[in-house]
């Protein structure tokens, strides 16, 4: 059932134009923020503890502006999953930093692209496939049968994906000692405490994957940072590509996750509303700390 809801809506948002999907999902994003749900809940939580020093009024503002976002994000899946390259090519106004991140690569130097959740980032995975050999960590997801309409969806630009496994990992190692690029999310919570460490997010202690870290050591990769922030009044988006502080390969395994977070919250900031608050990213807790989302 799950999956016939969800595959419906996707065609459905498919064949609307942009316009029309932002102001349906402003509307829904509204909703989010007016009627109490367990989305509002966590980005909430998550934006009192990274603004503590801000207003109440900012905060709540934020709040709104975060879920709007959202919103319009959950409209776009269909036409990003679904329209022709082409298409979305022309939703694109501008690509900065392009030109230095194909220089890396040009010398021979493997990129390893981090796409955090802020604005689009399902194309900029897309974009990115048609520029360059691709290979983005994929991770299956939850509702059955969309296994196989993701593969072919996030690949239709030519990206390979490698599973979240060793195979997967030795797939990511293999084109960045090749000189190619690899994608993966900077801000999720790893499955196993063995592949993290703690280190401050907005000051808070997060569970901080270490597989940046390690990647960089072990093929010499450079690290950018692309965001595909979503322009005003339905215009498109802007990819923005920025190389990230060396020290996200420091050699101790701490220092790398807080270079990490440390770039990842400079991104966040030059678009805070576009970052996906809802996700819980404090839900592992350091020894004897309490839980934040009372779950």
């Amino acid at each position: 059932m799950k999956y016939f809801l969800f595959s419906s809506f996707l065609r459905l948002t498919s064949v609307l134009p942009l316009g029309v999907l932002h102001f349906y999902g402003g509307i829904v994003g509204s909703f989010m923020y007016l009627i109490p749900n367990k989305v509002q809940k966590a980005s909430k939580i998550n934006i009192d503890l990274c603004f503590p020093q801000e207003t109440a009024d900012y905060r709540q503002k934020l709040l709104k502006d975060s879920l709007i976002e959202l919103g319009k994000c959950l409209f776009e899946l269909g036409p990003v999953w679904s329209w022709p390259m082409e298409r979305l090519n022309k939703k694109i106004v501008s690509k900065e930093g392009m030109d230095e991140m194909l220089a890396c690569m040009n010398q021979g130097r493997g990129v390893l692209i981090a796409t955090p959740h802020l604005g689009n980032w399902e194309l900029s995975g897309l974009v990115g496939a048609e520029l360059f050999k691709f290979t983005i960590l994929y991770k299956t997801p939850k509702i059955a049968g969309m296994d196989q309409y993701l593969r072919q969806a996030r690949s239709r630009a030519g990206a390979t994906l490698a599973d979240i496994n060793q195979g997967g990992l030795k797939q990511i190692i293999s084109a960045l000692r090749a000189g190619e690029a690899a994608g993966l999310l900077p801000d999720q919570e790893p499955r196993e405490s063995s592949a993290a460490v703690f280190a401050p997010f907005f000051g808070v202690p997060a569970m901080t994957m270490t597989l940046f870290q390690k990647l960089v050591r072990k093929t010499d990769a450079v690290v950018f940072f692309a965001t595909m922030q979503r322009l005003p009044g339905a215009r498109g988006y802007k990819l923005i590509l920025t190389e990230a502080d060396a020290g996200i390969g420091a050699e101790d395994t701490v220092e790398a996750a807080t270079a990490l977070n440390r770039e990842l919250e400079k991104i966040i900031l030059s678009c805070p509303e576009q970052y996906l608050w809802a996700y819980k990213r404090f839900k592992l807790r350091p020894d004897g700390a309490p839980s934040i989302y009372d779950e």
